[in-house]
């Protein structure tokens, strides 16, 4: 990993903690209180007063899969729950009851399995010992661990008498954490297949928009883990950012679940037949993304990875939900086929198009106010249409991208016969040619936008990815471009959108 520092971090100072504490224990005795039931604290042990970045939202969210995953094989059930974000560092807690109702007896031996469970989890688990369960009787009480205390991450004295001596430096321990995810094998699949969500409404949601969801998101991660991309975050560097690296994307598109789940579902519940209905779901689409947003932000800790996405992969999501609804696919029962054939996605496009018609003369041309967005003063300036602009016309450079990513997988006797990496890298080589990117427009202006192209163009020329095996030549753009502080986050998203397509024509197995 690139070890420029991501900007986007929270640190807590002593009155803080105290503040936490207390809200905590305000939390948890309100919870218990209504339920009846006991609780499980879920929060990171982390030294130092860095408490809240992606990296830890991402290790929180996974250690809140690991205790799901644990309770469902023990058949406990999570009754309530509340998730919070706090300077402090993330919390999560959840009320549980046995499913057996004959357990009901004998509470007391219920929360010493559930403390049990815990703790093994805090031992055998890898990353166990960067978790801090706790467990909360029906009283109140905190159960407490019968097996000592936890060991230092840096040598074999407890962690308490190090944490209270000074005796290991922060960036020690910061870097012995990082080492520790990093070789994380469960964090890495956590990672490269997200699910549509950790808690949360969705869980309750039919399985056809969760597995929706989980498609998007694994679109989503496939683009940024793809490496090396010229000037774009990937699994080597950060490219030309110094606010985000592999780790805020892959903590971001964990947070977006929720929102992919409600996004599927509004398209599903909508009428597609009925072209009034199709303006009132664009709406609908866009307060879901509103709060998609915000979970980005939360997990980013403020940082902007993904909006463009969530406005594209959003109206694909709705029209896709028109779509399963048209096909009477149920949504409690996951179909055989691919979510979408091949010779489907045209009618996908004509409910985007529908959803967007004349959203350019409406929401840029026909705009009073000062313009905003990259977008809008690109518009106003030189009538680039930008993203509502390829959404008004169906997303053509994301479905072109498609097409190239798909023929260039199925090209017998090529380089990139079955090889998705190579395919996707090419693809979106040719993509950063052909887009009006905004993310360069508007930061650098035409002629910079051109001098790119003319870079990717002469990579092309040379035979392109597939005439660069061990890849030294994509290498040598993306340092480039990083030399020269290019982006092309347009044709990152456009990438993405063309993988969520691609994904949606395999079947489900796949």
């Amino acid at each position: 990993m690139d070890a420029r520092p991501v900007q986007s971090i929270a640190t807590a100072g002593f009155q803080q903690l105290l503040a936490d504490r207390e809200t905590r224990a305000s939390r948890i005795h309100g919870i218990i209180a209504r339920t009846g039931l006991p609780l499980v604290e879920l929060t990171l042990n982390i030294p130092g007063p860095e408490k809240l970045n992606p990296r830890l939202y991402l290790l929180h969210r996974y250690l809140e899969t690991r205790v799901r995953q644990l309770l469902h094989l023990h058949a406990i059930l999570v009754v309530a729950e509340d998730r919070g974000y706090p300077k402090v560092g993330p919390c999560t807690l959840l009320s549980l009851r046995p499913s057996s109702p004959s357990e009901w007896f004998a509470p007391a031996a219920f929360c010493q399995e559930v403390k049990r469970l815990m703790v093994t989890l805090e031992v055998d688990e890898p990353l166990g010992r960067l978790f801090d369960i706790d467990v909360f009787t029906p009283d109140g009480i905190k159960l407490q661990r019968t097996s000592g205390l936890r060991q230092c991450l840096l040598c074999d004295a407890p962690a308490v008498v190090c944490a209270r001596s000074g005796t290991h430096a922060i960036e020690e321990l910061t870097t012995r954490i990082e080492g520790l995810m990093l070789n994380s094998a469960g964090l890495q699949r956590f990672m490269q297949l997200p699910i549509a969500t950790v808690g949360g409404d969705s869980q309750q949601e039919p399985v056809l928009f969760q597995r929706v969801a989980i498609t998007a998101q694994r679109a989503l991660m496939a683009e940024v883990s793809l490496t090396p991309k010229p000037g774009l975050v990937d699994q080597d560097n950060c490219g030309a950012h110094k606010d985000m690296d592999f780790f805020t994307f892959s903590a971001t598109t964990c947070a977006l679940g929720d929102m992919c789940v409600s996004m599927v579902k509004a398209g599903y519940d909508a009428d597609g037949t009925c072209r009034a209905d199709l303006p009132r779901l664009l709406s609908q689409l866009r307060h879901i993304g509103l709060e998609g947003e915000k979970a980005m932000l939360t997990a980013s800790q403020g940082v902007n990875t993904q909006k463009g996405l969530i406005f594209s992969i959003g109206l694909l999501l709705g029209a896709l939900g028109l779509h399963l609804r048209d096909r009477g696919i149920s949504p409690d029962i996951l179909p055989s086929d691919p979510l979408c054939a091949v010779g489907d996605l045209h009618a996908i496009r004509d409910y985007v198009r529908g959803m967007c018609q004349g959203m350019v003369a409406r929401e840029l041309t026909g705009k009073q106010v000062e313009p905003k967005t990259y977008g809008e003063r690109l518009h106003a300036l030189a009538g680039v249409r930008g993203a509502r602009g390829e959404a008004e016309a169906g997303f053509p450079t994301a479905f072109h991208a498609y097409e190239l990513l798909s023929a260039f997988i199925n090209r017998h006797g090529t380089p990139y016969h079955q090889d998705f990496k190579k395919s996707a890298l090419q693809t979106l080589m040719m993509v950063m040619v052909e887009l009006e990117d905004t993310n360069i427009l508007g930061r650098h202006g035409w002629t910079t936008l051109l001098t790119m192209r003319n870079l990717v163009q002469q990579y092309l020329k040379g035979g392109g990815v597939g005439n660069d095996p061990q890849l030294a030549g994509l290498r040598e753009l993306d340092a480039e471009f990083i030399n020269r502080n290019l982006s092309p986050g347009g044709a990152a998203d456009t990438l993405a959108t063309a993988i969520f397509l691609y994904y949606l024509t395999l079947p489900i197995s796949a």
